[in-house]
């Protein structure tokens, strides 16, 4: 169950880094860019976003963690051929900040390959596999899941891949969001890959407000993390 809140009352980190734009050191071949999103949670998380609701121009941000420069500058190179804009803020050794916009036609092309291989990592296919606006909200409201009435001892648990990511995320800034706008509030209520998210979160905020799309207005349902 949700609990409607004020704005103010989001505990959420966010912090302003300078940002600098990425550049493709070589260019990648359709195959490998293929290969690096599958083997990258990260990548496929913000990809599906764009991909799902077909919002070809919409801005993101998110953070990732590697274990070494070479595959940080990997994941880089793949994100400046798959947008149209790409920028990054290095803070701590392999820990990079990256601000996305505009999502290029080959995304569409990877994404439709790797669902149909049943490669994307599956709460992120879950979020992402509705098409269509629920917009059975047609507000800016922000709410808060109430967790006392879950029983997480039945909650299955989330990947160490997609844990560790969105821990990253949601540690040192709430520019990331999980995206559920084709989900309607009474199945975000009851779903179970929701539950099993907020089990590693002190609080899930769902966050919802109009954008226009093709001369339409449409409602986001924007899922974000307090760590």
């Amino acid at each position: 169950m949700f609990r409607k809140i004020e704005f103010d009352q989001l505990k959420l980190t966010n912090q302003f880094h300078d940002y600098e734009p990425i550049y493709t050191k070589s260019e990648l071949s359709e195959t490998e860019l293929t290969e690096i999103v599958r083997k990258n949670v990260c990548i496929q998380a913000v990809l599906a976003d764009f991909f799902s609701l077909k919002l070809d121009n919409l801005s993101t941000a998110f953070c990732f963690k590697e274990r070494s420069k070479k595959d940080a500058e990997i994941i880089l190179s793949a994100l400046s051929q798959l947008f149209k804009s790409a920028a990054a803020a290095n803070f701590s050794d392999c820990y990079y900040s990256v601000q996305l916009h505009g999502a290029k036609p080959i995304v569409s092309l990877i994404m439709r390959r790797l669902y149909a291989e049943r490669s994307i990592n599956p709460f992120i296919a879950h979020f992402s596999e509705k098409t269509e606006f629920a917009n059975d909200i047609r507000q800016t409201i922000f709410f808060e899941l109430d967790k006392e009435h879950i029983d997480f001892e039945k909650v299955e648990d989330i990947s160490e891949e997609y844990h560790r990511f969105l821990y990253n995320c949601f540690k040192y800034e709430c520019n990331y969001s999980i995206l559920a706008s084709g989900f309607s509030m009474d199945e975000l209520c009851s779903d179970q890959y929701l539950h099993s998210v907020a089990k590693y979160a002190k609080h899930l905020y769902l966050l919802v407000y109009p954008i226009e799309i093709n001369g339409k207005t449409e409602f986001v349902k924007s899922i974000k993390l307090s760590v």
